[in-house]
């Protein structure tokens, strides 16, 4: 479906509902790694895009606790000292969670 929409080209660098999050978000909160790596590589998709609230990417990512996702991430250089609008980074939002429930983080 996206590699139709990109061929058509249908913009995948969309926000979507109240929430405003992109696809990229979308991909990352589903946790595909596949759809992730094609967003990034093949679409115009800025992967600093923030939601409605201030977050990236990376700060799902972190909150999924989904190492591998944050590594593709990282990878492709998102902006690790992007801030929310409470001015919380990633690492701000891994700590909180290392320190609200640190043994599911650890582990």
């Amino acid at each position: 479906m996206l590699k139709l929409m990109k061929e058509k080209n249908i913009s995948l660098d969309v926000e979507l509902g109240p929430e405003k999050m992109s696809t990229l978000h979308l991909a990352v909160n589903v946790q595909d790694k596949k759809i992730l790596k094609y967003l990034l590589s093949e679409c115009n998709i800025r992967i600093n895009a923030t939601d409605a609230g201030g977050e990236s990417a990376l700060h799902y990512a972190v909150k999924s606790r989904s190492l591998e996702i944050c590594e593709v991430l990282l990878k492709k250089g998102v902006n690790v000292n992007k801030q929310d609008k409470c001015g919380r980074t990633a690492l701000h939002t891994a700590i909180g969670q290392l320190i609200s429930d640190p043994v599911s983080s650890i582990s």
